[in-house]
C-alpha cells in the first residue's frame, strides 16, 4: 500500500521534529540548586483549536535541595522547595493562520530548612507569543481519518517579577530561581504539532528558550522544554467527551552564568511521565494532570525533583 506524498511530508515533519528536540536535550543542562521557580513558564497544549481561549492554570511543584550532605551536619544544608504558581492564559485567533497566546502567572514559594522558613509571592515575568500555522489537512476536509496540524511561533517574555541581588557588592544571588522574576528579557521559538486518527490524537509541543542578562549581568541557562502525549477521546451527546492521556515530559537548560562565569551546582535534565485526564463540555474545558520523575540528574546531584500537579480550566467564545 502506496503512503500519499502529503502523508510522507507529514511524518518527515512530524520525525524532524522529535529529532530536533532530542538534539537540544542531549547536551545541555538544568536548574538551579535553590529550585525551578523563576521563569518556569509553560503553555502546553490548548484544546478547542478553532476558537478563542481564556482561562487558568494551577501548577505545583516541589524540589529537595543539598541531597548529597552527609555527615552530623547534613540536615543543615538541606531544603524543600516549593512553588505554587496560577497562571492567567489567553489563546486569540487571527484568521485562519495566526493565533496570539499570552501566559501571565503569579507565584507563591516557600522554603524549608532545619531551623528556618522563607516564603516569597508576587507577579511572574509575563510571556506573549505569535504562533503561525504551518500545516492543517483538516480544513476543507474534515471526513478524512488521518489529520495533522503544525503550528510554530516566536515569543517574548518580559520582565515584570521582582527580581534582586544580594550584597553591596553584587557578587551572588539571594536564591535566583526563588524569586518571582528574573530580570531578564527572553526569546522563545515553539512549535505545536497534532496529529489524530478517528478517536486516537497524538500531540507534541516544544519550547527552546534564549534568556538574555539581566541589569545585575546575571544570566540564567537556555532551556529547552517537551511534552509528547497520546490521548484517547470517549464521546457522547451534547458535545460531551473524556480524554486520558499519557506521555513524557522533557525539561532542560544550560548553566546559569553571572558576568559570564558558569555558576555552580546549576545545569541538569529532567524526564517526567505524564498521565491525566481531560474533560470537554460545549466551550468548556477541564484538564488534570500529574507529572512524576523517571529520570534526572540536577545541580550536580545537590537538586531533586518531586512529583508535579496541574490542574487548568479553559472557556472557548
Amino acid at each position: 500500500m502506496k503512503i500519499s506524498e502529503k502523508r510522507q511530508n507529514c511524518l518527515k515533519l512530524l520525525l524532524s521534529s522529535f529529532l530536533f528536540t532530542i538534539l537540544f536535550f542531549s547536551e545541555s543542562k538544568a536548574c538551579d540548586i535553590c529550585g525551578c521557580g523563576a521563569g518556569n513558564l509553560y503553555f502546553g497544549f490548548m484544546p478547542n483549536g478553532e476558537k478563542h481561549q481564556i482561562g487558568l492554570r494551577y501548577r505545583s511543584l516541589f524540589f529537595d535541595s543539598h541531597i548529597k550532605e552527609t555527615g552530623e551536619y547534613a540536615s543543615l544544608f538541606r531544603s524543600r522547595e516549593q512553588f505554587q504558581v496560577m497562571d492567567l492564559m489567553g489563546r486569540f485567533r487571527l484568521g485562519n493562520r495566526f493565533q496570539v497566546m499570552v501566559l501571565l502567572p503569579y507565584v507563591y514559594a516557600e522554603q524549608k530548612m532545619a531551623d528556618s522558613r522563607k516564603q516569597t509571592h508576587g507577579l511572574a515575568d509575563g510571556l506573549v507569543q505569535v504562533q503561525y500555522r504551518l500545516l492543517d489537512t483538516e480544513q476543507g476536509s474534515p471526513e478524512r481519518e488521518w489529520k495533522h496540524q503544525f503550528f510554530a511561533g516566536l515569543g517574548l517574555k518580559m520582565p515584570l517579577g521582582n527580581w534582586k541581588m544580594d550584597g553591596d557588592h553584587k557578587t551572588s544571588v539571594l536564591n535566583p530561581n526563588f524569586q518571582p522574576g528574573t530580570g531578564s528579557w527572553d526569546y522563545l521559538f515553539t512549535w505545536q504539532y497534532q496529529l489524530r486518527y478517528k478517536n486516537w490524537m497524538l500531540w507534541h509541543d516544544a519550547q527552546l528558550r534564549k534568556n538574555g542578562e539581566n541589569a545585575d549581568q546575571y544570566r540564567f541557562g537556555n532551556r529547552v522544554t517537551a511534552n509528547i502525549n497520546l490521548q484517547y477521546q470517549w464521546q457522547w451527546k451534547n458535545q460531551k467527551s473524556l480524554m486520558p492521556l499519557v506521555g513524557i515530559f522533557l525539561e532542560n537548560s544550560a548553566s546559569n552564568e553571572i558576568r559570564n562565569r558558569p555558576v555552580q551546582w546549576t545545569g541538569g535534565n529532567l524526564s517526567m511521565v505524564n498521565l491525566g485526564m481531560q474533560a470537554h463540555w460545549k466551550q468548556y474545558s477541564f484538564l488534570v494532570q500529574h507529572q512524576r520523575p523517571i529520570a534526572q540528574n540536577l545541580g550536580d546531584a545537590n537538586l531533586r525533583s518531586g512529583s508535579r500537579w496541574m490542574l487548568q480550566f479553559m472557556m472557548g467564545f
